[in-house]
């Protein structure tokens, strides 16, 4: 937590520190906690503001200024805690919104450019135009980057159209390629892709 003793200096430490809730008091030293906005771009205010003041006359031009709350002095400490409670929500959905709309911007682009992998630790993407090649071996997707990177993820690769028994056995990819199946596997790809 962060503390200035004025606009400018608090100025300063917002633009340092990039914090996520501003307590901003309006009637500081120099310059009104209102006059916020003569500093900071407007674009660039990614925090949520609480205005504090022991009177009621500045409420309007503190919501004017996009404020999550207003806090008349003297502040209790319930009153602080449902104030930040209320910015962490919306600061949570916020957030949604902005990935909702990279996504949304991504699908009417058709600018895919990364693939998230289910690993064993978490998820991790990558890039598509690193991928070389996939091969699957039983339960498990190995997937070849251009970095020699070999991840393996726990699905299989699911691109099967169809399963032929005639001519040894075979089956066709939904590209309409078709890959062999020896006798030995045959019997370990069935009991396989009944488990899919």
């Amino acid at each position: 937590m962060f503390e200035a003793g004025d606009l400018l200096s608090g100025v300063a430490i917002i633009k340092e520190e990039a914090p996520s809730i501003v307590f901003l008091d309006i009637e500081i030293p120099e310059h009104s906690g209102l006059e916020i906005l003569n500093f900071i771009e407007k674009d660039a205010v990614n925090f949520e503001i609480i205005f504090t003041n022991a009177y009621s006359e500045y409420t309007i031009q503190a919501f004017q200024l996009s404020a999550i709350d207003y806090l008349l002095k003297p502040v209790r400490p319930n009153q602080v805690k449902e104030a930040v409670d209320k910015a962490i929500d919306f600061l949570s959905k916020s957030h949604i919104k902005i990935k909702l709309e990279e996504l949304k911007q991504s699908l009417s682009n058709n600018s895919f450019e990364k693939i998230g992998l289910p690993v064993n630790d978490g998820i991790k993407f990558v890039n598509f135009k690193d991928i070389i090649m996939l091969t699957a071996d039983g339960m498990c997707t190995s997937i070849i980057t251009i970095e020699e990177e070999d991840l393996c993820i726990s699905k299989p690769l699911k691109h099967i159209k169809k399963h032929v028994k005639s001519d040894g056995g075979y089956i066709v990819m939904d590209n309409d390629k078709t890959v062999s199946i020896s006798k030995e596997k045959h019997e370990e790809f069935l009991q396989l892709v009944s488990s899919i």
